[in-house]
């Protein structure tokens, strides 16, 4: 059963409790004594706390002044954040025509410009995996990195896992090429849905693309060390040198010492490039 006191708003589903309500103070004080208890959104007052927080459930009056000032105040931020976007799209905009039209200096003193590198791998090396398909497609061995103790042996036998692999593939079907200039400058041009050119040096050492692809491939070792046909002691041992080796801080150097050491991929475009300009001349 349900017993309520309309006189003090107190309602409950006890006889014993509604009762012991009835001989209270609260019940028997004079009207004018009660504490009135007001809702802070419409100003509506109550006589108990239970009426208000029934009150409170529906009321859905607010304080149109603070709502709009806190509106304001969420445009102005998102105003900031937009212009703020816009000047930084605007200085890679900038920088990407200034890297464009950098001139590439090859072995032979030739000037190539990064459009034409570009232009070429579009045109003639198009049938090619991505980076993601050609590390998915590595498969890992106990020996390929039993050598790694730190950061110069990791960059090493990452380097001889990679290069064995890339020579399976034709120059043309590479999903990467590394070259490098007389002054030891070196880009590195990248498949990915198209050709993508990175700076390895030279050049703020900003190379985001290259960074994440590394990640990836330690990531493949750590899954491959999984279904190695070692022990697990050695399995953990491995994991856990690899894991201390390739720390963030890491990443950049491993990247660099990666990419510098494909001999193999070096020169190999820049030649193609000279070639097809040697041509082009005759012509």
């Amino acid at each position: 059963m349900h017993f309520a006191c309309e006189k003090c708003s107190f309602s409950t589903n006890y006889k014993q409790n509604y009762n012991n309500h009835l001989k209270s103070r609260r019940h028997n004080e004079p009207t004018n004594t009660y504490t009135l208890f007001f809702c802070e959104k419409c100003k509506k007052s109550y006589k108990s706390s239970v009426g208000l927080w029934k009150h409170n459930k529906k009321c859905i009056i607010t304080d149109s002044n603070n709502n709009n000032n806190d509106l304001i105040e969420i445009i102005n931020k998102q105003s900031e954040t937009i212009n703020s976007m816009k000047e930084q799209q605007n200085e890679i905009i900038e920088t990407v025509k200034l890297i464009s039209q950098k001139p590439f200096t090859n072995n032979n003193n030739g000037i190539i410009n990064n459009i034409t590198i570009l232009n070429m791998l579009n045109n003639n090396y198009d049938n090619v995996i991505t980076f993601e398909e050609f590390i998915k497609n590595i498969q890992i061995c106990y020996d390929d990195i039993e050598e790694i103790k730190d950061v110069d042996s990791c960059i090493e036998c990452l380097n001889n896992i990679i290069i064995k692999r890339l020579k399976e593939y034709d120059v043309h079907k590479r999903p990467f090429h590394c070259i490098k200039d007389e002054d030891i400058n070196a880009e590195t041009f990248l498949k990915q849905k198209e050709w993508v050119h990175e700076y390895i040096r030279d050049y703020d050492n900003n190379t985001p693309v290259l960074d994440e692809k590394v990640v990836r491939f330690i990531g493949k070792v750590n899954e491959d060390i999984e279904i190695m046909n070692i022990d697990n002691e050695t399995k953990m041992n491995l994991k856990k040198i690899l894991k201390g080796t390739t720390k963030k801080n890491n990443i950049a150097e491993i990247k660099t010492g990666i990419f510098y050491g494909i001999n193999i991929n070096k020169y190999e475009l820049n030649h193609n490039l000279q070639n097809s300009s040697l041509e082009k001349e005759a012509n």
